[in-house]
């Protein structure tokens, strides 16, 4: 009999009935094993319990899906000893062709049987005993070189009070056709994000344990759903709830189900000393991190861990005490940033009911800083440029009054100066929009304050020739501001930027750079409040220069903010997917 044939389970023993299996108790289909009983049916084959003539009792797989790939898989892992691995003994092909391998029959319940006796959670004790077991099993597969990649309660038995992996020698390469019927039997609540790319790395065990820990201290899973696509695409964008959970369990449970899977515990009995000592495992790994790097603990959106207690105060200030950190992979890491081609994303591409799962790498906090610092001086030169010939095409005559285009380019720079910085600071945290508002007021406010001692000290209410007085000082501008429209301008330049929903403008994500609908939405808002503020004053040049100082701001804003295309193109075909899935 050739060892490499591959047989069809239909054809050989004919279809199972409903609920039944292709062998009955006292079947013998190897040499010297007797069938007792049918223990379980797995994506791959059915196990079953089996005694030999001469008394060992085995568990015997009956491989009935990919048949060569579960033979390589488990062949390489036919040698790795460990208390907390299940032994695997042969595998061996009977004269039908029917593959099977032997293994050591564990009768103890399984992880997922534990669970389900303890629905609100386990007690701490068994959690810490369990988790012990399980990341020692895994570990030992990790310094074999392997990746179990389908980890989950059912394949984790209990023998004694000794935990045992199985399974981890059966899903060694998981095709597509493979992962749906994975998916279908359960697998998808243990599947980490960037699987659906097509990678299977040590860090998909890493993740599969985070879920595994969450599952045993709730009773159930992070990320639960109706349909598999739900609750893959909450794996995909959403973070566990952890409110319920005791604080001590949380850093290590955002390390391990972090979207990036670069930035999870290389070592996994990170997870043991987090378990045993949170406070000093986090201290340990923030040491440890290596110069340039974010903290794990920041990536994976601790906001509490950073040093500058004035940036503390700042940010939260313009973010509000209720903003949530945003998972983000940072392009930090070269073996985790994607090719040219695969990190452009096109939306015309994306086929009925396909889901998105890999991201494009986003930008860590040092170039998100650069960036800004380019976007501010585009701003400031771009103004100035722009003043001019918005004005002249507005149908205002700027041309005899230059102390116009220097209010207009300075004011127009400072509404996009701020727009830019407020966005930089909201930019990958999820932050209300009332908080939004209530920023943009204050800023806007500042904003119009300055306006109105610029418009004063410049005299933009007269033209060139009437300009032969020296400029006033500082002081006596501002009591002339104060005497005249501040509160108009404090009014403008609050109100534009708390209605209208600017961010659209300077947001990384937008669809494309250029977007004539924000930018007529902007446009808009900017005369009805030009009209509120300056309703009460009759000077027409407030409301011509104003709605020149909208447009200038406007376009300005959207070519000097940052845009990534890839980003753009991600979030454009995850609205789409998650449309699409619900």
């Amino acid at each position: 009999m050739d060892p490499k044939l591959t047989i069809d389970p239909n054809l050989s023993f004919g279809p199972a009935a409903p609920g039944r299996y292709y062998y009955q108790a006292g079947d013998r289909p190897l040499d010297g094993l007797t069938i007792k009983r049918a223990i379980g049916r797995g994506g791959f084959g059915e196990v079953y319990f089996a005694v030999t003539d001469a008394g060992k009792q085995l568990a015997l797989k009956h491989i009935t899906r990919s048949v060569e790939v579960e033979r390589r898989g488990a062949a390489h892992c036919m040698n790795i000893k460990s208390p907390n691995l299940i032994g695997l003994y042969d595998i061996r092909t009977n004269p039908e062709g029917a593959t099977f391998i032997l293994m050591e029959y564990v009768p103890g319940p399984t992880l997922k049987e534990l669970i389900e006796q303890h629905p609100n959670g386990m007690p701490e004790k068994d959690i810490r005993s369990l988790m012990g077991g399980l990341v020692a099993g895994v570990a030992q597969l990790h310094a074999a070189g392997i990746v179990h990649r389908d980890l989950k309660p059912a394949n984790v038995f209990v023998d004694s009070g000794i935990v045992k992996v199985g399974d981890y020698g059966l899903s060694k390469t998981i095709t597509e056709v493979d992962l749906d019927h994975s998916v279908s039997v359960g697998t998808c609540h243990y599947m980490a994000p960037e699987i659906r790319s097509g990678r299977y790395d040590k860090p998909v065990d890493t993740y599969a344990l985070g879920v595994i820990l969450y599952e045993m201290i709730r009773g159930r899973p992070p990320f639960e759903g109706q349909t598999v696509a739900e609750i893959l695409m909450r794996h995909q964008f959403d973070q566990p709830e952890l409110d319920p959970i005791e604080a001590r369990y949380h850093w290590i449970l955002k390390q391990t189900l972090n979207k990036n899977p670069a930035l999870r515990p290389k070592d996994l009995y990170e997870i043991l000393r987090a378990l045993d000592h949170p406070e000093k495992a986090r201290m340990a790994r923030k040491r440890n991190s290596q110069p340039g790097q974010p903290l794990p603990g920041i990536a994976s959106g601790s906001p509490e861990i950073e040093t500058d207690s004035a940036k503390i105060w700042f940010s939260r200030l313009i973010r509000g005490e209720d903003a949530v950190k945003l998972h983000r992979k940072d392009r930090i890491d070269a073996s985790t940033r994607l090719s040219a081609g695969q990190g452009r994303w096109s939306r015309l591409s994306l086929k009925p009911g396909e889901i998105l799962f890999e991201a494009p790498p986003w930008p860590n906090d040092r170039q998100r800083l650069r960036g800004l610092v380019r976007s501010l001086i585009w701003s400031l030169a771009s103004c100035w440029l722009m003043a001019g010939p918005i004005g002249f095409l507005t149908m205002v005559n700027m041309s005899e009054a230059p102390n116009r285009i220097a209010f207009v380019a300075v004011v127009s720079a400072l509404l996009t100066n701020a727009m830019l910085v407020l966005q930089h600071f909201w930019e990958g945290w999820s932050v209300s929009l009332r908080q939004k508002r209530l920023a943009g007021l204050a800023a806007g406010s500042v904003v119009g304050v300055a306006a109105s001692c610029l418009a004063a000290w410049l005299g933009v209410e007269h033209r060139l020739e009437t300009m032969n007085r020296p400029l006033p000082g500082a002081e006596n501008a501002f009591r002339m501001a104060l005497d005249q429209h501040m509160l108009s301008y404090a009014m403008m330049g609050g109100l534009s930027l708390a209605i209208p929903k600017w961010w659209g403008l300077v947001d990384r994500e937008r669809p494309s750079r250029w977007g004539m609908k924000n930018l007529v939405r902007w446009g808009i808002w900017g005369l009805i409040i030009s009209q509120i503020s300056w309703s009460s004053s009759q000077p027409q040049q407030h409301l011509s220069m104003s709605f020149v100082v909208i447009a200038v701001t406007g376009l300005v804003a959207q070519f000097a903010s940052p845009w990534d295309k890839a980003l753009a193109d991600s979030a454009q075909s995850g609205k789409l997917s998650r449309r699409r899935a619900g």
